[in-house]
C-alpha cells in the first residue's frame, strides 16, 4: 500500500507500507487529513474515511475489554460495573421468561427437590447470583457493590413477587450481601498468594506491594484487602494464623477451597451478627411490628 509521507516540503513522495505494519495515529488536521506515525516509515498521510478500512492503524480508547472484562485505561472499574450490571439485567430476563412454565409444574408427591419455588430459586442462583459473584473483588468502592446489590435486589423481589425489605428474604434462602462475599473473595485471593505457590510473578508482586501499602491509594487491592480481613475479623493483616485444622492439616489437599469453606462460615456468621446489632431492642417476650422486627425476633 503507497501513502504520502508526511513532510514540510513542497515535494510529496510516497513510502510504501507493507501488510501487518503497525501504527499510531499522531494528529487529526482539519482538512479530514490524519497524520499516522509507522514504524521505520515515519509519519505519512492518510484520509480519516479509510481509518475503518485500514487495519494498520492504532487508536486510542477510553475501554477496552481484557479476559471478559471492560477495562477503562485509569482501572477505575466503572465500565466493569455498568458492564456486569446490564450482565445481571440480562440474566433475569432468562430466568422471567421460564417462570410460567415453573408455576404450571405440579409437585410429584412429597419430592421437595421438584417444587417450583426450589426450581425458582436454583435457576436464579445459577443465572442471577453467579452474574454478581464473578469479579466483585474487582470492585474498588462501596457504590460499585451497592450497584450490584441494588440489581440482584430488584431481581429477587421480581422473582419471588416479594417487594418488601429484601435483606429478611436473602438472609432466609442463604444470600449474604455482597459487601461480605466480595470480603470473603478478597481473604481467599489474600490466602492464595500468601500461603499457595510463593513462587509465582503475582505472589512476589503482591508481597512487594504490601510492604509498601501505605505508599499507595485507598482503594487499592491490598488495601482492600486489610478491610476485608478487619471486617470478617480474620487476624492481623497480613498474617494467618492461626490457620484452621481443616485448612493446615496434611491431609487437606486443595488448602484454598478448605480455606474459602471456613470464610463462608465466617460470613454467615458476621452477617448474622450485623443483622442482631442492626436491629432495633424490644422485648423479646413483646410482640414485635414490622418484617426485620420479626426476623431478628426469631434469629434470637
Amino acid at each position: 500500500m503507497w501513502l504520502r509521507k508526511h513532510t514540510t516540503s513542497a515535494i510529496k513522495e510516497s513510502v510504501r507500507i507493507q501488510a501487518g505494519t503497525l501504527g499510531l495515529v499522531v494528529e487529526v488536521k482539519e482538512n479530514d487529513t490524519v497524520i499516522v506515525e509507522v514504524v521505520d516509515r515515519g509519519q505519512v498521510e492518510l484520509r480519516v474515511q479509510d481509518l475503518t478500512h485500514v487495519s494498520l492503524v492504532i487508536t486510542e480508547v477510553d475501554c477496552f475489554k481484557y479476559l471478559g472484562l471492560n477495562l477503562d485505561y485509569e482501572l477505575c472499574m466503572e465500565e466493569v460495573t455498568k458492564a456486569r450490571v446490564s450482565n445481571i439485567l440480562f440474566a433475569h430476563s432468562k430466568v422471567a421468561a421460564t417462570l410460567h412454565s415453573l408455576h404450571q409444574l405440579s409437585r410429584r408427591g412429597n419430592n421437595a427437590a421438584l417444587s417450583p419455588l426450589l426450581m425458582c430459586l436454583q435457576m436464579w442462583r445459577s443465572c442471577v447470583l453467579t452474574q454478581a459473584l464473578e469479579n466483585l473483588r474487582y470492585l474498588r468502592t462501596n457504590g460499585q457493590v451497592q450497584q450490584w446489590q441494588a440489581a440482584i435486589s430488584l431481581s429477587l423481589k421480581r422473582t419471588f413477587g416479594h417487594f418488601e425489605q429484601p435483606l429478611p428474604m436473602s438472609l432466609d434462602l442463604g444470600i449474604p450481601p455482597l459487601a461480605l462475599q466480595q470480603a470473603k473473595q478478597l481473604c481467599q485471593l489474600h490466602f492464595r498468594y500468601t500461603y499457595g505457590a510463593l513462587s509465582i510473578m503475582q505472589a512476589r508482586l503482591y508481597d512487594l506491594r504490601v510492604t509498601y501499602m501505605m505508599a499507595g491509594p485507598n482503594d487499592c487491592m491490598e488495601c482492600r484487602i486489610q478491610r476485608a480481613h478487619t471486617a470478617l475479623d480474620m487476624g492481623v493483616y497480613p498474617s494467618l494464623a492461626p490457620l484452621p485444622l481443616s485448612v493446615a492439616g496434611n491431609a487437606t489437599r486443595h488448602k484454598e477451597k478448605a480455606y474459602g469453606r471456613v470464610l463462608k462460615t465466617r460470613v454467615s456468621e458476621v452477617c448474622r451478627q450485623t443483622v442482631l446489632r442492626g436491629s432495633p431492642p424490644s422485648d423479646r417476650w413483646q410482640p414485635t411490628t414490622g418484617e426485620k422486627g420479626n426476623f431478628c425476633q426469631l434469629s434470637l
